[in-house]
């Protein structure tokens, strides 16, 4: 809440409070976490509860604070892609100076921060191979059950993320 920056249902600024449904799943992550395990988790979301903007949020905050970390978003259209990596673009922009790691690249691709060697990617589920040849320690896939062929882009992306701790998959979707 102190140094990350939402557009709140006002259209105002405002900082990042969790909301209730945020607050149990970071809890439940966290679990995860502790236990040196990888975070592999699938969420079917009830819509307008903060669940991309959380993950958005914890992923901005593992890739832009330590080094060497590949993160990447990846949801079924363009347009949702956009409206995910425009929360990643705010976190940025509305950090205090001395917290901002160089950029070497923003654009609607992605935050590439030069010295620290991580990165924010972006994309769609509308070609197959998405992901091929990357090896990520993060990955937010968003509204998978919206995807075209959600079984061949799975395959290419879920192949992207070594089984380690320390690196996370996140699968959510509203029903369809």
């Amino acid at each position: 809440k102190e140094f990350l920056k939402i557009r709140n249902k006002d259209g105002e600024l405002a900082p990042l409070i969790l909301n209730p449904a945020q607050q149990i799943v970071y809890d439940r992550i966290r679990e995860v976490e502790l236990k040196g395990k990888p975070l592999r988790a699938i969420i079917l979301k009830a819509r307008q509860k903060g669940i991309s903007t959380f993950f958005e949020a914890y992923m901005f905050m593992r890739t832009t604070f330590n080094a060497n970390r590949k993160a990447a978003i990846v949801c079924h259209e363009k347009t949702a892609t956009q409206n995910l990596y425009e929360m990643t673009q705010r976190y940025y922009d509305n950090l205090p100076p001395v917290l901002k790691p160089e950029l070497t690249k923003k654009n609607i691709q992605g935050l590439v921060y030069g010295k620290l060697g991580s990165s924010i990617m972006c994309d769609t589920a509308e070609k197959g191979d998405v992901g091929s040849s990357q090896t990520l320690q993060d990955l937010h896939l968003s509204e998978v059950a919206k995807w075209r062929d959600a079984k061949t882009t799975l395959t290419s992306l879920l192949q992207t993320v070594p089984n380690k701790p320390n690196t996370m998959v996140i699968m959510e979707s509203t029903a369809f």
